[in-house]
């Protein structure tokens, strides 16, 4: 799994288009540090929180599973 959702960069930027952005931009933290960098500040800040929300959409089983119990 990578360390950063790709969604969440590309949504970040829209309507520019992420060609630039790799798989190795998303693999560590070095490569996400780059990525990040190509960013604006705000452009920064947004993708982060999105990351953030789809992080906590693909956890939403889990969490559920382990409040029912």
């Amino acid at each position: 799994m990578p360390i950063f959702y790709r969604k969440a960069i590309e949504a970040a930027i829209h309507p520019a288009r992420a060609d630039w952005l790799t798989e190795a931009h998303l693999a560590d933290w070095t490569g996400l540090a780059e990525a990040l960098d190509r960013l604006r500040e705000g452009q920064r800040c947004v993708a982060i929180y999105i990351d953030w929300l789809l992080r906590l959409n693909d956890n939403r089983t889990l969490i559920l599973a382990t409040s029912i119990q």
